[in-house]
């Protein structure tokens, strides 16, 4: 029922973006088999990737143009003779093709079809084709089918109601064409085959299965068998009767939970058949593998270390299997763009690159990967190695992560390149660590523009050793009739809190959490000195986030964190609280200030659509002397780089339009990248219900040239830098939830926090 709720919560409170797509797979399957023999790079986990010997053959990765009118996939499917087969929308979703490739997804022949309403097409093994709606009412419950030679022809589709949605229609969650049949899964979460003999008639359904108990999330078809993608993994269950497929505990154990949070048929591994009825292929964010049903081993047969696919915001659609040296995947990047992937094996090619850059990150992020990924496609001879200081699988704390990083640099075996998001820049500056990039900087600059007032803020000297490739920073969001809100923390405090009247709450209610790392965000400069903490404008900054915690008496259960929003990491943490999230319950008129984070430029497409449904307006946090943004993925050149050319290459390309085009997330420190960002937002509306219960929306749309213009105003004025060290962060949020909840008193709050960083200082 979780899941279910999760997946159509976008449907329940109308916050649907329109992702009209889906995924159906070719399969796998059937009886014992042998030992499978390995193809490309095998790498055991927790093995070094360079092998020794000079080792030969690699699968090259290419990305294929999608087909030209088709920017929103319904399914994609490759068929028995070949040609890969693929429904979907324009990109006003307004218009649905079929397209077919005969090459492996190089070449593309579409042909437009009549107009209809559809969030998924199952496409069968002879590139036949069922699309379906929600099938949220009697008129939406019409699957449009699709021959082979592209003749219509319509299915009215009964459904039985359900219980335990209120008023809430019966849905279509997933749906599998193959062996000639249609499946689908409802809201019951069991899976029912569908009778479509007849046109225009009454489609019946009937149960499929009973061999499986648990519910059923998605089914995907494998080769003539079904795989059921269950809250226990995955299940095969054979076309002709429902019964389940021997399992196969290996094959089980390397897939794992097949997740899928979406409203459309996109997962984070996805199965194929191979040549033979007992092979099986997968691709996940590891990797791409093989396995052959009976064998003990599952083999990786390409590292997605080296592979756009090792993005973690990446979800799959389509594996497609044509010979042992071609796949092809379809995908889904964090943006909803949709992705073509071709791998091709190289047998001249060194099993990995021969040259590698090591790159340190205190956390692993989507990002960085995204950046990894594009100066790995740009450059195949390099393997970038990614060190993490905390993986998150361990105890390991900020702390002693630094502490292992600085013995490795002091032993000479340290990184090329540091992302020093939460690491102690400024000292390792002082120590000669970081070498000076401010050519490289001014370079790119002169080249395509950048934000030189995000990159000028950390020149000392006339040297720059640092630079952020993002940023974002926090602020506020109000009602027209609040009038703006700005000043030092306490002026801040004191202004919001005046708006008490009686008559409802003023703020959304966030977490204590979500107040503290705003405030961060926004004071923790103020508060920075040479040589540990002023602690005056410490308790400032604690005593504005308690006032506004405790203005409108909520418990802290009755708050919202905001937390799981993966592709917004930074510092290891998610942003808490974006301002649009909080805004939602403004305009509901649950609250009159929202506090959080502007995240992006969808973020704040976003507020603009927001204020266009009930006026109001924004500004930054605390935004009275320190005009202060949060850093995102800071590169600095290690002074004793072992290929400092490399690494020097590394930095100019994550500075260029196109290398920052890579990275989803946050606002581009590239003016080029930044201003396309603006211009390629994707439209969609968004509705919700308010505190009466009456519905109420917005539409989101690129910015105008004004909005645009009003936003590159605020990110100029940006002029300071947070306090990025993550150890100082953690203190500050730490021994600020015990004070802000109760806990702990104001004096003891400054004392621990002052004491702490003194003493962190110091070492």
């Amino acid at each position: 029922m979780e899941r279910i709720m999760r997946k159509f919560k976008r449907i329940v409170s109308g916050l649907c973006m329109l992702l009209l797509s889906a995924l159906m797979l070719p399969g796998c399957g059937g009886p014992e088999g042998s030992e499978g023999e390995s193809y490309g790079t095998q790498r055991a986990e927790g093995t070094d990737i360079n092998p020794q010997g000079g080792a030969k053959g690699r699968f090259l990765e290419t990305e294929l143009a999608m087909p030209e009118h088709i920017s929103q996939v319904l399914g994609v499917r490759k068929c028995e003779d070949g040609s890969i087969v693929l429904f979907g929308y324009d990109e006003n979703q307004i218009t649905l093709y079929r397209a077919i490739s005969e090459n492996q997804g190089q070449d593309w022949v579409e042909t437009s079809l009549e107009f209809g309403v559809y969030r998924l097409a199952a496409v069968g093994e002879d590139g036949s084709a069922a699309l379906l709606g929600y099938g949220m009412s009697e008129d939406d419950r019409d699957v449009f089918l699709v021959d082979p030679e592209g003749k219509t022809s319509y299915v009215h589709l009964n459904m039985s109601e359900v219980s335990g949605y209120g008023e809430m229609s019966n849905q279509i969650l997933s749906a599998a064409y193959t062996a000639g049949k249609l499946f689908v899964v409802d809201l019951s979460q069991k899976i029912y085959e569908v009778d479509l003999t007849g046109s225009t008639t009454v489609g019946s359904m009937r149960e499929f299965t009973k061999a499986i108990a648990e519910d059923v999330h998605d089914i995907l078809p494998l080769n003539g068998r079904l795989a059921a993608l269950t809250s226990n993994g995955v299940r095969f269950l054979n076309t002709d009767d429902g019964t389940l497929c021997e399992e196969d505990e290996v094959l089980t154990q390397a897939l794992g939970v097949v997740e899928n949070n979406t409203d459309s048929a996109q997962f984070s591994v996805i199965p194929t058949a191979g040549g033979s009825g007992d092979e099986i292929y997968f691709a996940n964010h590891d990797g791409i593998f093989y396995h052959r049903n009976g064998a003990s081993t599952v083999e990786q047969l390409a590292n997605g270390e080296l592979l756009s696919i090792g993005d973690a915001s990446v979800t799959f659609r389509e594996l497609s299997w044509f010979d042992d040296e071609h796949f092809v995947i379809f995908a889904n990047d964090s943006l909803g763009n949709e992705r073509c992937y071709r791998y091709v094996f190289d047998a001249e090619a060194s099993a990995v690159p021969e040259k590698q850059l090591t790159v340190y990150a205190l956390e692993d992020s989507t990002v960085l990967q995204q950046l990894v990924g594009a100066f790995q496609k740009s450059h195949p001879d390099v393997f970038v190695k990614k060190n993490i200081g905390m993986t998150g699988d361990d105890s390991v704390t900020a702390e002693d992560a630094i502490k292992t990083l600085n013995t490795e640099i002091m032993a000479g075996n340290g990184p090329d390149v540091l992302v020093l998001d939460g690491l102690p820049a400024d000292s390792y500056i002082e120590k000669g660590i970081l070498a000076d990039i401010g050519d490289y900087v001014t370079a790119a600059d002169e080249a395509e523009g950048l934000f030189t007032n995000i990159t000028d803020a950390y020149r000392k000297d006339g040297a720059l050793y640092q630079v952020p490739l993002r940023f974002f920073f926090a602020g506020l969001e109000w009602d027209e009739e609040v009038g703006p809100i700005a000043g030092t923390p306490a002026q801040t405090a004191a202004r919001i809190e005046s708006l008490k009247d009686g008559n409802g709450p003023v703020l959304t209610p966030v977490s204590a959490e979500v107040f503290l790392y705003a405030f961060y965000d926004a004071c923790s400069a103020s508060f920075r000195t040479e040589s540990g903490i002023d602690e005056p404008a410490l308790g400032e900054s604690l005593k504005a986030a308690k006032t506004l915690y405790d203005l409108d008496g909520y418990e802290e259960s009755e708050r919202f964190s905001y937390g799981g929003f993966g592709p917004f990491m930074y510092q290891g943490q998610n942003i808490y609280g974006t301002i649009s999230q909080g805004s939602m319950g403004r305009i509901s008129g649950q609250a009159k200030v929202s506090v959080g984070t502007y995240s992006g430029v969808d973020e704040v497409c976003n507020l603009y659509g927001i204020e266009n449904s009930r006026a109001g307006s924004f500004g930054l946090l605390c935004g009275e002397e320190n005009r202060a943004f949060v850093p995102f993925l800071s590169l600095g050149l290690a002074s004793q780089a072992k290929d400092s050319e490399l690494a020097q290459s590394f930095i100019q390309m994550a500075l260029t339009a196109e290398g920052q085009s890579q990275m989803t997330v946050h606002f581009s420190v590239n003016r080029k990248a930044y201003e396309n960002e603006c211009r390629n937002v994707k439209p969609y509306s968004i509705s919700t219900s308010g505190a009466d219960g009456e519905s109420c929306g917005y539409e989101v749309k690129p910015l105008s040239e004004e909005q645009m213009q009003e936003l590159t105003a605020m990110l100029e004025s940006l002029n300071t830098p947070m306090w990025s060290d993550r150890v100082v962060q953690e203190l500050f949020i730490g021994e600020g939830v015990k004070y802000l909840q109760g806990q702990q008193s104001f004096e003891d709050t400054v004392s621990a926090i002052a004491k702490k960083v003194q003493l962190y200082v110091s070492e």
